[in-house]
């Protein structure tokens, strides 16, 4: 085996095994082990994941109070975006979304762990990917056994990262790559207000009787959610699979960067980079191939962006050879000039205010960086990934080498 084909085998590993956040109960992957025949009979309202946590709240007759809070509390931030959303002028993008939801069907989606639907236009031909902010891992109304009724840090899928804001995350790392100038890194995603009766509610798994007096304690179940809407990426491969090729033929490194289109891959980079994404797996780069046959990637699903501290950045395009590139001289540039305070007004738009001055800090962190001669993407990548350790702003600017920085930090962590 060539030894370029080690490091993509991390690669697999780190798909193939759930990414444990920083929470005792956190786990954003791994769907599959929790199974049926493991959650309690107790668990009426099949929580899954958490219901050894959630049983007390039940015994103690505390447990229908905080899920009427939950949908208060969405009550009143679906009516805050409300007024935001209808205050745009209407998009041809927002009238794609209208005209598939009055003619097409919107279906849920059984990958990953977080609630997300396929939203079909009249051919039947998919179009927009639809997550409601209640649905997404560890919130009320995930379907997939991973709901919770809490909301606070320890019960998070990230301690930096509140619950309840990752649609604004995702329609957030949109307008950054617009601001970027590199939106076809990422596809079109929008904050869209959705009335459906496809979406979930925790209590719909209750028999008849038993969901009236539910819903009399805890609310009506609401169909209608804000929910981050992209565009659906149709026949693409995933960055998995094309390490999987290369690993069956056997590639040497010069053939596997050849394979990538290296200024694009620069360029995802810095959007990660800006972005600080916690969830930069190899299931999260879709890769198109133009008429040359090279491949383009894209990063998806990035609502695990933007924590309020720098720390858990997650991202695998690190052991790609093409990451021992030196930085360009265009990139050089391009880090120099970025649109920070376009970039602030974003943050403040979406209300993301707590993530505000880790962004600063690692801005200011990357362009101090981008100063110095030969530095590569990945050094760059493993400094800006230091900022989670208690020295990290010394460590990221300081001199030690990569693989010493490494050390410190283990890409598996239990």
């Amino acid at each position: 085996m060539r030894e370029l084909l080690k490091p993509l085998y991390i690669l697999f590993l780190l798909l193939s095994f759930p990414l444990f956040g920083d929470n005792q109960f956190s786990s954003y992957c791994g769907c599959d082990s929790f199974h049926e025949g493991k959650r309690q009979t107790a668990d009426t309202l099949h929580f899954g994941k958490l219901w050894k946590q959630i049983q007390r709240l039940e015994e103690t007759q505390q447990l229908d109070g905080l899920i009427e809070a939950r949908r208060q509390e969405l009550s009143l931030q679906k009516e805050h975006w409300r007024v935001k959303i209808e205050s745009h002028q209407p998009s041809t993008f927002l009238e794609e979304v209208e005209m598939a939801l009055a003619n097409g069907r919107l279906s849920p989606s059984d990958s990953g762990c977080g609630g997300a639907y396929i939203l079909y236009d009249h051919e039947d031909y998919p179009r927009f990917v639809v997550k409601p902010i209640d649905e997404d891992i560890l919130c009320l109304n995930n379907r997939k056994l991973f709901a919770s009724p809490y909301n606070d840090r320890a019960f998070r899928v990230r301690s930096q990262i509140p619950l309840y804001r990752s649609p604004q995350a995702e329609a957030l790392s949109y307008r950054f790559a617009e601001l970027l100038e590199s939106t076809h890194l990422s596809p079109q995603t929008s904050l869209v207000i959705i009335s459906s009766p496809s979406f979930h509610d925790i209590g719909d798994r209750l028999d008849t009787k038993e969901k009236e007096a539910f819903h009399a304690k805890t609310g009506p179940a609401d169909r209608e959610k804000l929910c981050s809407v992209q565009r659906f990426l149709p026949h693409e491969e995933s960055l998995f699979d094309l390490i999987q090729g290369w690993v069956d033929e056997d590639l040497s490194e010069e053939s596997v960067c050849k394979r990538l289109d290296q200024q694009d891959f620069e360029d995802l980079m810095l959007f990660i980079w800006c972005i600080y994404d916690t969830d930069g797996h190899v299931g999260n780069f879709p890769a198109s191939k133009d008429a040359k046959g090279i491949y383009h990637l894209k990063k998806i699903d990035n609502g695990l962006a933007f924590p309020n501290e720098n720390s858990k950045l997650f991202n695998v395009l690190y052991f790609l050879p093409h990451a021992r590139a030196t930085l360009s001289l265009r990139m050089r540039e391009r880090i120099q000039e970025l649109p920070t305070d376009a970039m602030v007004d974003a943050i403040h738009y979406f209300e993301m205010e707590g993530c505000l001055e880790a962004f600063k800090e690692r801005i200011h962190v990357l362009q101090e960086l981008g100063k110095r001669d030969n530095m590569t993407l990945s050094e760059i990548d493993m400094r800006l990934r230091a900022l989670q350790l208690p020295e990290g702003k010394e460590l990221a600017l300081g001199k030690k080498s990569l693989c010493e920085l490494e050390a410190l930090m283990p890409f598996i962590e239990n």
